[in-house]
């Protein structure tokens, strides 16, 4: 099975423990005939809400990719070579922002991704920055006073993401010399994950899938490849 379709059975598995979760606590909702404390805290209902800021990082497994890269000169005629690459295993690091509300949220990264390949005279590496937004489900457990999200958060999302600089090059015997330019692309992100929250601070695991498809360019070098990719990644944030 591939990685975004596990990735998407498990985001569905979480959607549907949610929605079971939902429907349990509404049946428990008590009628009018209930009686209700007349008396209430002062210090009003606990905050759900939150904001928070993390860093994390983490391995990246990547598939073999088609890599095209064309050389042409002002006074000459293009040369071009295509070849099936075998990457070797990369990197990924980032800052992430978010808010939460009860069981729905999103988070916006800023990741760096690194990739390479050399197989011989065949050398490619793939750097790119990128901005990704991330709408996110959870389903808290271990509810407190102090920590009405839960102390045990388990979590899926979805997300949209833009390169926004980086460099690719690429040196093939075929070509007269090393093609290399700036990457721009969009790609997608599946992922699901679990996090440990005390006080401010939260820690989290995340498995994800990623598909982005990337052109690159400079003055009379050009190229793409398509990059999919698993990361396992750690992290940490701050509660506000």
């Amino acid at each position: 099975m591939m990685p975004h379709v596990k990735l998407l059975v498990l985001f569905t598995s979480l959607f549907c423990l949610l929605g079971s979760s939902g429907f349990a606590r509404a049946e428990e909702v008590p009628g009018p005939e209930s009686e209700v404390p007349a008396l209430q805290s002062n210090s009003g209902p606990a905050k759900v809400g939150e904001l928070y800021v993390g860093i994390f990082g983490g391995g990246a497994q990547y598939s073999d990719a088609q890599v095209t890269a064309t050389y042409q000169c002002f006074f000459c005629s293009p040369v071009s070579a295509s070849k099936n690459v075998a990457f070797s295993k990369g990197s990924v690091s980032g800052l992430r922002v978010g808010m939460w509300g009860e069981n729905f949220g999103f988070a916006t990264e800023f990741s760096s991704s690194q990739a390479d390949s050399m197989m011989g005279s065949d050398q490619v590496s793939v750097r790119y920055e990128s901005f990704t937004f991330m709408p996110m489900i959870r389903a808290p457990f271990f509810k407190t006073d102090s920590m009405p999200g839960g102390h045990l958060n388990l979590y899926g999302g979805f997300g949209i993401s833009s390169i926004l600089s980086g460099n690719i090059s690429v040196s093939y015997p075929e070509l007269p010399r090393t093609v290399s330019g700036v990457p721009k692309g969009n790609g997608t992100t599946f992922m699901i994950g679990a996090s440990w929250r005390f006080s401010r601070a939260i820690l989290f695991l995340e498995q994800r899938a990623t598909d982005t498809s990337i052109t690159f360019s400079d003055i009379g070098d050009s190229g793409d490849v398509q990059i999919n990719s698993t990361q396992t990644i750690i992290g940490a944030a701050l509660r506000f």
